[in-house]
């Protein structure tokens, strides 16, 4: 049977709509006549393929299918699923290290290599997760002591978990060791009391390695001397973005002095005061001291003209002498004037105290 060859879809849409008008009812057609000679002889046709079992749009259902059409899976972009958009959320901001932070050593049979400061590992989890304790933690450690002919060591199992958008994270595991006794030439053992707590430390950074901390060193890029010194400049220039501006300590150290109501809550701001001294040079931390002895003359003065009793008074004076050192002349003045004061106008008041 010969079909006539088209040459555009425009002949061959006709040809098609010419078979179904003129050919309805043909038995080997779902629609009419003829259309295709595969068909007639039970053969596919060459645009269609069979429907399979379990097939994605097909209506024959698979093995566990209930037979309703199965629905295409949807699809999951990134913009659709934000929460694994940046699986190095975490590891990024870990994964430098301040070379200032780090030593070199070498271990017995000439490996070299870089060591990072556990306290300082403990610091860039703080300073991205938050507070120990809250913001992340660990769990308890559990030690496992093994003897290995002369040798008697410790290996340290802790887990690490962290908040992840306020959620408590799975526990990422690290282990670590240490030899607690081995022999010496003599005999004798060798015991290490630290090897308990190295052990702990070990296992601890090895859980922090696997968020990121101090990636860098692990993978080498520390034995590149470029990639070192790029590192050393780039945390130079951040610790001197971060030195805090010594005129603006000083402005807040004095704003806090000046809120002083009495004695004790002067003393208690001046001790909370000293503890930034370090971040401020000699001639600041006297600029600062001399607003403390401007303060200390001003409530001396307002509690002395508030005593009730020549004791208290004595009493007052005695306590004032330690303040008074220090002070000018000016404000050493101010404050025994206003004690003068206060005593002449309390024996004036009880005339039986003039004789004191």
């Amino acid at each position: 049977m010969r079909f006539p060859v088209w040459s555009s879809t425009k002949r061959r849409g006709r040809f098609d709509h010419a078979l179904r008008q003129g050919s309805a009812g043909h038995p080997h057609t779902r629609c009419g006549g003829p259309r295709d000679g595969r068909r007639h002889l039970g053969l596919p046709h060459p645009r269609k393929r069979a429907p399979v079992p379990g097939d994605h749009g097909s209506a024959v259902p698979g093995p566990a299918s209930s037979g309703r059409r199965c629905q295409s899976p949807p699809k999951c972009t990134r913009s659709e699923s934000p929460e694994m958009t940046d699986n190095l959320r975490h590891w990024d901001p870990l994964y430098k290290t301040d070379p200032a932070h780090t030593k070199q050593f070498t271990r017995t049979g000439g490996f070299r290599g870089t060591a990072i400061k556990p306290i300082y590992a403990t610091q860039k989890m703080t300073e991205h997760f938050g507070p120990v304790g809250i913001g992340w933690g660990m769990t308890k450690p559990e030690y496992l002591i093994q003897s290995a002919g002369s040798e008697i060591a410790i290996y340290c199992t802790v887990g690490l978990w962290y908040l992840d958008n306020g959620v408590k994270s799975e526990v990422v595991w690290g282990v670590g060791g240490d030899i607690i006794a081995k022999s010496r030439n003599d005999g004798k053992l060798s015991l290490d009391d630290e090897a308990a707590k190295k052990s702990y430390t070990d296992a601890l950074g090895n859980a922090m390695k696997q968020l990121g901390v101090g990636g860098d060193v692990h993978m080498g890029q520390f034995d590149d001397l470029k990639y070192r010194q790029d590192v050393e400049r780039e945390f130079a220039e951040k610790r001197q973005d971060e030195k805090p501006d010594p005129k603006a300590i000083v402005a807040e150290m004095t704003k806090a002095l000046r809120g002083a109501k009495d004695r004790e809550h002067l003393d208690g701001l001046w001790d909370a005061v000293k503890t930034d001294f370090g971040k401020i040079g000699k001639a600041e931390q006297d600029a600062v001291a001399a607003v403390f002895d401007q303060e200390a003359a001003r409530v001396l003065t307002d509690e002395f003209g508030r005593c009730g009793s020549l004791d208290a008074l004595r009493d007052l004076w005695s306590a004032a002498q330690g303040y008074m050192h220090p002070m000018t002349a000016d404000q050493k003045a101010a404050v025994t004037d206003a004690k003068d004061r206060r005593k002449r106008a309390l024996m004036a008041s009880v005339p039986s105290q003039a004789a004191e």
